[in-house]
């Protein structure tokens, strides 16, 4: 298994913090690899909160989907997500199960369920914190101009159109497999949580 922590301009020693961790926890985990990458914040993002929100994950995503190497799966997960203990198992299981190339799930946030987003057939996809894809898909890149868009302007809703209209085998698992709430300190998540920063 390669984890790939990508920091995307932290200021709080997160790559030290996460080697650290790794030197201390090595003989735990003797087949995980952990790539630790860190890219700036450039200056091309949108002017406005709400543009730079719809965009904000893009450029990390995309620095670690350059790591992935074929015939595995990729699973996502940001920083004020958690995965319940068997998310991946269940996921993986599923999509094996299904025949499927892309797999998602419900989540909840602040104790309630989150309801999917459906697409023009009646497919379901969960947050992307429940999203588990083939890696040969990785050629699908996230769109660091979504925001410009008239409709899904949104970086996760834009990519699994554009992997659904590709013709990518998709599925849903009606479990919980993940929970968003609000990071320590915090009052909202999302947009709301990102508006509060500013």
């Amino acid at each position: 298994m390669l984890v790939l922590i990508v920091a995307h301009g932290c200021t709080d020693s997160t790559e030290e913090k996460v080697e650290q961790f790794v030197r201390n926890n090595n003989k735990l985990y003797p087949s995980v690899r952990v790539f630790i990458k860190s890219i700036p914040k450039k200056l091309h993002y949108p002017d406005t909160p709400e543009n730079r929100w719809l965009c904000g994950p893009v450029d990390p995503i995309n620095a670690a989907l350059k790591e992935c190497t074929n015939d595995h799966w990729i699973a996502r997960i940001d920083d004020d997500d958690q995965w319940v203990p068997d998310h991946l198992e269940s996921v993986l299981k599923y999509a094996k199960k299904k025949k499927l190339e892309f797999v998602s799930a419900m989540h909840t946030s602040k104790n309630k369920v989150v309801m999917p987003y459906k697409l023009d057939d009646g497919t379901l996809v969960g947050g992307t914190q429940t999203w588990v894809y083939r890696s040969y898909l990785r050629f699908f890149k996230w769109n660091r101009d979504c925001w410009r868009k008239h409709w899904n302007r949104v970086n996760d809703t834009d990519i699994q159109e554009r992997m659904h209209r590709a013709g990518v085998r998709m599925g849903y698992l009606n479990k919980v497999t993940a929970i968003v709430d609000p990071r320590p300190g915090e009052t909202e998540i999302g947009l709301k949580a990102y508006l509060q920063k500013e």
